[in-house]
Order: structure tokens, then sequence, then C-alpha cells
């Protein structure tokens, strides 16, 4: 993650290929925590069971992606990376007013991540379970 954010991140974001959102300790001026968010699209029979009615399979659902996370080592187990993708989940709900998305996924690097994903909200995909989902209607019941 270190070497994305130092050495990728700012490009990504000048090509038009992610939003990077960066949480800095105002009085140490250190970077805390970071995150991106881009557009995403999956295909409707990828995706789990999220109620409602049943989503056209061959179609790809808009969707964002929340695609780098990162806390500085000094600063993790504080809550952090939950405020960080609160901020995302509400970043992406408010964007969905002028491009509709139906949800935020995220791709856990390990099973211990998917678990704390699941912890938040998210729904593992069926046949990929380090992919999850977490919809916008979910979203909007969150505080």
């Amino acid at each position: 993650m270190d070497k994305w954010f130092v050495e990728l991140a700012g490009q990504q974001q000048d090509r038009g290929l992610t939003a990077v959102w960066v949480m800095v300790e105002e009085s140490s001026g250190v970077v805390v925590g970071f995150y991106s968010l881009s557009n995403y699209a999956v295909l409707g029979s990828d995706l789990p069971k999220l109620g409602g009615k049943k989503l056209p399979a061959r179609m790809q659902i808009p969707m964002h992606l929340l695609g780098k996370l990162g806390v500085h080592k000094a600063y993790q187990q504080r809550g952090i990376g939950q405020m960080l993708v609160n901020h995302a989940l509400h970043s992406a709900k408010a964007q969905t007013a002028v491009s509709a998305s139906l949800g935020v996924v995220v791709h856990a690097l390990t099973e211990e991540l998917a678990l704390w994903y699941r912890a938040l909200g998210f729904v593992a995909f069926p046949e990929h379970p380090l992919q999850l989902v977490m919809t916008m209607s979910a979203i909007a019941a969150l505080p």
C-alpha cells in the first residue's frame, strides 16, 4: 500500500482513474490513512442476492469501487479504517444523486480483511468471496 500511495496514487488521480482521499493528522501533518474511489461495473449475474427485484444477468450494473484503503501502522486498531470506509460509502452515496450506482464494491486482499468488511455490512460475491458489495440502500441506512 505504501508504494501505491507514494508512487501511483497521484498519477492515477491525475489520469482520471481514481479519486484519492487522504486523512492527515493536523498537529503533525502525518498521513494517517487514505482510500481511493472510482466508477466500476459488475455483471448482474455475478452479484450476490441483494434483495428486491432480480437484476438483468447480462447487464453491466453501475457501482463504485473502493479500490485502495490504507492506515498508517502507528494509527491502526483505532477505528480509522472504519472511519475511512464510512467516508467512502457516504461519498459514493452523494455521487449517486448525479451518476447512478447500485452500491460500493471492495476487493479484500485476505480472508481476514473480507471478514472485517462483512462485519461492516458488506456481502460477499458467491463466486469470489474476497469481492464484496454494499448496496446504496444499505449505505443510506448507515448513521
